[in-house]
Protein backbone atom coordinates (compact mmCIF):
# COMPACT_ATOMS: atom_id res chain seq x y z
CA UNK A 1 0.00 0.00 0.00
CA UNK A 2 1.46 3.09 -1.12
CA UNK A 3 1.30 6.64 1.02
CA UNK A 4 -1.05 8.34 -1.18
CA UNK A 5 -3.69 4.62 -0.73
CA UNK A 6 -3.34 5.02 2.48
CA UNK A 7 -3.87 8.44 3.12
CA UNK A 8 -7.44 7.55 1.04
CA UNK A 9 -8.34 4.67 3.15
CA UNK A 10 -7.28 7.22 6.17
CA UNK A 11 -10.02 9.75 4.72
CA UNK A 12 -12.75 7.03 4.07
CA UNK A 13 -12.34 5.92 7.54
CA UNK A 14 -12.27 9.53 9.25
CA UNK A 15 -15.51 10.21 6.94
CA UNK A 16 -17.30 6.51 8.00
CA UNK A 17 -16.48 7.63 11.48
CA UNK A 18 -17.72 11.09 11.59
CA UNK A 19 -21.47 9.50 9.85
CA UNK A 20 -21.09 6.96 12.64
CA UNK A 21 -21.08 10.06 15.52
CA UNK A 22 -23.57 11.62 13.90
CA UNK A 23 -25.95 8.70 13.76
CA UNK A 24 -25.11 7.88 17.46
CA UNK A 25 -25.92 11.64 18.55
CA UNK A 26 -29.36 10.64 16.80
CA UNK A 27 -30.03 7.79 19.15
CA UNK A 28 -28.70 8.84 22.23
CA UNK A 29 -31.79 10.35 24.35
CA UNK A 30 -31.61 14.22 25.03
CA UNK A 31 -30.99 14.99 28.57
CA UNK A 32 -34.26 16.31 30.09
CA UNK A 33 -33.80 20.35 30.15
CA UNK A 34 -34.26 21.80 33.81
CA UNK A 35 -37.35 23.22 32.91
CA UNK A 36 -39.50 20.19 31.79
CA UNK A 37 -38.77 19.12 35.39
CA UNK A 38 -40.95 19.97 37.91
CA UNK A 39 -39.76 20.63 41.72
CA UNK A 40 -40.86 18.69 45.17
CA UNK A 41 -43.25 22.02 46.23
CA UNK A 42 -44.87 21.93 42.69
CA UNK A 43 -45.85 18.25 43.06
CA UNK A 44 -46.89 18.84 47.07
CA UNK A 45 -49.48 21.83 45.85
CA UNK A 46 -50.80 19.96 42.88
CA UNK A 47 -51.57 16.85 45.50
CA UNK A 48 -53.22 19.17 47.62
CA UNK A 49 -55.10 20.49 44.91
CA UNK A 50 -56.13 17.13 43.72
CA UNK A 51 -57.25 16.29 47.05
CA UNK A 52 -59.64 18.61 47.32
CA UNK A 53 -61.63 17.69 44.88
CA UNK A 54 -61.23 18.93 40.38
CA UNK A 55 -62.66 18.81 37.58
CA UNK A 56 -61.88 16.18 34.58
CA UNK A 57 -60.72 19.01 32.74
CA UNK A 58 -58.84 20.43 35.48
CA UNK A 59 -57.09 16.44 35.91
CA UNK A 60 -56.39 16.21 32.19
CA UNK A 61 -54.34 19.30 32.13
CA UNK A 62 -52.06 18.37 35.82
CA UNK A 63 -51.69 14.75 33.59
CA UNK A 64 -50.23 16.64 30.61
CA UNK A 65 -47.93 18.87 33.00
CA UNK A 66 -46.66 15.60 34.99
CA UNK A 67 -46.25 13.01 32.06
CA UNK A 68 -44.14 13.17 29.29
CA UNK A 69 -44.64 10.19 27.53
CA UNK A 70 -46.83 6.91 27.56
CA UNK A 71 -46.20 3.89 26.15
CA UNK A 72 -48.70 0.85 25.83
CA UNK A 73 -47.33 -2.79 24.13
CA UNK A 74 -49.30 -5.23 23.60
CA UNK A 75 -48.27 -9.08 23.42
CA UNK A 76 -50.27 -12.21 23.23
CA UNK A 77 -49.57 -14.73 26.08
CA UNK A 78 -51.48 -18.12 25.94
CA UNK A 79 -53.97 -16.65 23.24
CA UNK A 80 -55.11 -13.81 25.20
CA UNK A 81 -53.80 -10.61 24.91
CA UNK A 82 -52.20 -8.90 27.66
CA UNK A 83 -50.86 -4.91 27.42
CA UNK A 84 -47.86 -3.30 29.11
CA UNK A 85 -48.54 0.60 30.34
CA UNK A 86 -45.35 2.25 30.95
CA UNK A 87 -45.57 5.72 32.41
CA UNK A 88 -42.84 8.15 31.99
CA UNK A 89 -43.04 11.20 34.63
CA UNK A 90 -40.98 15.01 33.94
CA UNK A 91 -39.77 14.69 37.17
CA UNK A 92 -37.37 12.47 39.42
CA UNK A 93 -38.49 9.33 40.25
CA UNK A 94 -38.16 9.60 43.77
CA UNK A 95 -40.90 11.68 45.14
CA UNK A 96 -42.36 11.61 48.64
CA UNK A 97 -46.10 10.13 48.23
CA UNK A 98 -48.83 8.87 50.29
CA UNK A 99 -50.54 5.39 50.46
CA UNK A 100 -53.69 6.61 50.96
CA UNK A 101 -54.04 8.71 47.91
CA UNK A 102 -54.42 5.31 45.44
CA UNK A 103 -50.98 6.32 43.75
CA UNK A 104 -47.79 3.80 44.34
CA UNK A 105 -44.43 4.16 43.18
CA UNK A 106 -42.57 2.17 40.68
CA UNK A 107 -40.63 -1.03 41.60
CA UNK A 108 -37.38 -0.25 41.92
Amino acid sequence: MTPIDLDRQMGVVASEEKALHARLAELTPAEPSTEDELDADLLQDIRRRVDEGIDDFMKREIISLLVERIDVNTEEVGGRKRATIIIRYRFPAVVSFSPDTGSSLPPA
